[in-house]
């Protein structure tokens, strides 16, 4: 027998098996995709799906065909390879017939040989190892899912490779958009020519054999540069004089971006725009019909996607007659203030701003001043200002006027015909304090550093402003001596006058302190210090209003300022609690004052702001 024969003889029975197996495995893969297609055409949607069913049959059986041809071309190699690197295994042929017993004899003819070679069994062992670790479920290489950004009119593959699995998988397509002509299947995935915003979606790459199924889903986003042009009516347009206008936005961009109008009008208003917008493909048209002043300015279009934003901007130009935007207001002000009235006009052409002035002797007020800015500054308002005031604006298109009324008031002021007030032999104190203005002031009385009583019932509090002290005795002169303010408040201005209810100490030495006499929070006191009290040496002065009560009170008087070291003079102060005071060093008027930590008490000298030093004390009640 021949080698071929044998080796024919021999992988007979193998391809048989292998052609049945083979077989089955088409069998029940082409039932499975007709089953399929069967399935597809029953349902709705089932062409689209059919069609790529259809094509996934033509594929498979091609590449069945394609693959069984080489597996079996090296099934029979490697048969074969095996079989010669088998040791050989060879048999003699049978002897001849032995001779007669005690004769001698010729050898017996050989009988045929068996040949030599691998057995039948390690043959059919080698055939079914090759076959056997190749048939595998199949794997897709790579990441089971993925993102790709593709770029707008790019060529994109979106890969779907089987790594192993034999029979040779079958690949199939599925997605959330359709599958468009123009892409093609590869052996290495779906290859998308050109990338289009319709192409977006998620792909599901399944490949499917015998042994079993595996699948990729890829998302697939495509990016475009977005592009935007604002083309806007290089026409003037006159208000009243046209039917609309028409802003036109042209633009692109993938995924298509969303589209917003913005209006920066004359009045310096940004609005959002929502109404006149037409959008369609590529382009978005905002009408403005019958475009008046305030439809003119700046017109912003904005074109946004997931990836970028893009904007342009285009004027719109409406002329008309003036509009005043801000017109001048009615208001009362406080007589000696300076006030500048407005009247803001936006226009196209620019508008002539004129004022007109109440009557003053056929001329504008000596204080009234025009300003480049088309208001009116009247300084130091007086009462030849009142009245009513008008502004006009004027173009070429018209004119538009607007008025206005200026009240002058008189400022609130108070004042206290007695403020020194000397707890000397007084039996009541009378301080009256006289408000006016206009609108007519309140009147509202406090006690400087100290809280005043007003449920004493000693204290009387009239309707005109007056305050009475009465019943004055020793026990309550410390209570009723202090530093007191009245206030005259109309809520358009105020005004505050002091007076003082004070132990009237006379006359003192320059080494005289605070503390020679003692009392409580709130208590007044006044003294008069001689001249000439800066030369000598009176002791350390501490803080600087508030001092300490060891300081001397001329030496703090001088370094105040409430006195003059040439003529000496009244010195008024109240007590005040300390503790939560600053005692801080200064040099002023000649006069070094050194500093200290928080006191229990410290003296508080009456400013010469208060008015009170014009006034020489009076010992004589104003009531009694």
């Amino acid at each position: 027998m021949t080698a071929i024969n044998k080796v024919r003889a021999l992988l007979t029975p193998v391809l048989l098996a292998l052609c049945v197996t083979l077989g089955t495995v088409t069998y029940l893969q082409h039932e499975r995709l007709t089953k399929l297609e069967n399935h597809l055409e029953d349902t709705p949607s089932g062409n689209r799906y059919k069609r790529s069913v259809d094509y996934d049959l033509k594929k498979w059986k091609e590449e069945m065909i394609s693959h069984l041809k080489p597996f079996i071309e090296d099934l029979v190699k490697s048969s074969v390879k095996n079989r010669n690197k088998q040791p050989k295994d060879c048999v003699t042929d049978p002897a001849g017939p032995a001779g007669e017993k005690g004769a001698k004899g010729d050898q017996g003819l050989p009988g045929p040989s068996r040949g030599c070679g691998k057995s039948r069994t390690n043959s059919l062992r080698a055939v079914d190892t090759a076959c056997c670790e190749r048939l595998s479920v199949p794997v897709i290489a790579g990441f089971l899912k993925q993102e790709i950004t593709a770029t707008a009119g790019q060529e994109q593959l979106l890969p779907c490779v089987p790594s192993v699995g034999y029979p040779y998988p079958i690949v199939t397509w599925n997605a959330s958009v359709d599958i468009t002509p123009e892409v093609v299947r590869g052996k290495d995935g779906l290859y998308i020519p050109h990338a289009a915003a319709h192409h977006e979606g998620i792909y599901t790459c399944t490949i499917t054999n015998i042994f079993g199924t595996s699948s990729k889903e890829i998302n697939l986003k495509v990016r475009g540069n977005v592009t935007i042009n604002l083309i806007v009516p290089t026409q003037v347009y006159t208000q009243g004089t046209h039917a609309m206008a028409l802003l036109d936005c042209e633009f692109t961009g993938v995924p298509k971006p969303k589209i917003d109008w913005q209006h920066l009008r004359p009045d310096g208003q940004l609005v959002t725009l929502t109404e006149g917008i037409t959008t369609a493909d590529n382009s978005s048209i905002l009408t403005v019909n019958n475009p008046t002043f305030l439809d003119s300015g700046l017109y912003t279009c904005n074109a946004t996607n997931r990836y970028e934003s893009q904007s342009s901007i285009g004027v719109l130009e409406v002329t008309a007659p003036p509009i005043i935007l801000t017109p001048p207001k009615n208001q009362s002000v406080i007589k000696g203030i300076d006030l500048t009235l407005h009247c803001i006009v936006i226009s196209d052409p620019l508008a002539n701003i004129t004022w007109v002035f109440p009557d003053v002797s056929g001329h504008k007020p000596f204080n009234a001043f025009n300003n480049d800015d088309g208001s009116v500054t009247i300084k130091d308002v007086e009462q030849l200002n009142e009245g009513s005031y008008t502004c006009t604006a004027t173009n070429r298109l018209g004119s538009v006027s607007a008025s206005a009324t200026l009240t002058v008031l008189e400022p609130v002021t108070a004042s206290i015909a007695f403020p020194l007030q000397s707890l000397t032999n007084a039996r009541f104190v009378a301080l009256d304090c006289r408000a006016s203005g206009d609108p007519t002031p309140d009147i509202k009385w406090d006690k400087i550093g100290a809280i005043l009583d007003v449920t004493e019932a000693r204290y009387i509090f009239l309707q005109n402003g007056d305050f009475i002290i009465s019943s004055i005795t020793k026990d309550t002169e410390e209570k009723d001596s202090g530093f007191y303010s009245c206030t005259a408040d109309n809520s358009l201005s105020n005004a505050t006058a002091y007076a003082i209810v004070y132990f009237d100490h006379g006359d003192i030495d320059c080494n005289t302190t605070f503390d020679k006499w003692n009392s409580g929070i709130g208590a007044a006191h006044g003294v008069m210090c001689p001249q000439g009290c800066l030369a000598m040496n009176n002791g350390d002065v501490y803080g600087s209003n508030p001092y300490s009560v060891n300081s001397p009170i001329c030496s703090a008087a001088l370094h105040n300022g409430v006195i003059d070291n040439s003529k000496g003079g009244l010195v008024l102060w109240y007590v005040i609690d300390g503790r939560s005071s600053i005692f801080s060093s200064t040099s002023s008027n000649g006069v070094s004052s050194l500093s200290s930590g928080p006191l229990f008490e410290g003296a508080m000298i009456v400013e010469l702001g208060s008015g009170l030093y014009k006034f020489e004390t009076s010992k004589v009640p104003v009531i009694g």
